[in-house]
């Protein structure tokens, strides 16, 4: 992060910066997600460990936790801040672990073969979802008073994002690396049925984004390649013909 630069009259570009800069803080970070953690800090993978980084560069409450050294995968903040949840590349299990002091709360065994692509907790953070890359593809949805696997499935693709509706628990939003976007529901003990999200008068839509709307019941919206932004139905995985014309984001 780089403060601003001015001078006495104007707000200077930073490609038109020709000087020093004042460096506020350095991070190591490898392309991966920040995590905001509700109390000026952030949580994010950096090699084979999770660090802690607070917005007070000087406080010393910065923290590093250590890992098994296999390689940070995926990682998830839960919405009270009390804990996190990570994987590791090769192994099987996800580490959910406390904050501020690390401790181990519990491991969820057998999530995937070689790696995890995502996790995410519902609003409530009494779920967690896991998607496992290659080869399987598998999700599975932990409840985590119980700390057992509720429900599974098997995706056609791998995923890179999902996201619960945040009006329940029971129902996720998945969106797949070539762009297919899902809507899986479930029950306890249940296989997870999937469904893709589909014009009929589009056949290869894909989509970059989604993100839930407030009210449960308005559904899901999409931004495609060509920057169009789509409404879904939730009930039937369609897309409103009228919505889903010519509105460019």
């Amino acid at each position: 992060r780089v403060e601003e630069c001015s001078t006495e009259n104007s707000t200077m570009p930073l490609d038109k910066l020709d000087g020093p800069l004042t460096i506020v803080q350095f991070w190591g970070l490898g392309n991966a997600q920040l995590n905001y953690c509700g109390d000026g800090s952030v949580l994010y993978s950096c090699g084979n460990v999770v660090r802690r980084v607070f917005q007070e560069s000087a406080s010393g409450r910065n923290k590093i936790f250590t890992a098994e050294g296999l390689g940070i995968g995926a990682l998830a903040v839960h919405p009270s801040h009390k804990s996190f949840a990570y994987s590791e590349q090769g192994s099987q299990k996800i580490t959910i672990r406390s904050l501020p002091d690390g401790a181990v709360i519990t491991r969820l065994e057998g999530v995937s073969e070689l790696e995890v692509s995502f996790l995410a907790y519902c609003d409530d953070g009494s779920h967690l979802v896991a998607c496992s890359g290659l080869p399987d593809f598998n999700v599975t949805v932990f409840q985590l008073d119980k700390g057992l696997a509720i429900a599974t499935g098997k995706a056609p693709v791998r995923l890179t994002w999902g996201s619960f509706n945040p009006r329940t628990s029971d129902v996720l939003a998945l969106l797949g690396e070539n762009g297919e976007l899902f809507l899986w529901r479930f029950r306890e003990e249940d296989d997870i049925s999937l469904g893709r999200v589909r014009d009929p008068s589009l056949p290869d839509l894909s989509f970059t984004s989604a993100v839930w709307l407030p009210d449960h019941h308005a559904g899901l919206c999409a931004i495609s390649p060509d920057g169009a932004l789509w409404h879904a139905d939730p009930t039937t995985l369609r897309l409103p013909p009228l919505q889903a014309r010519g509105v460019t984001a």
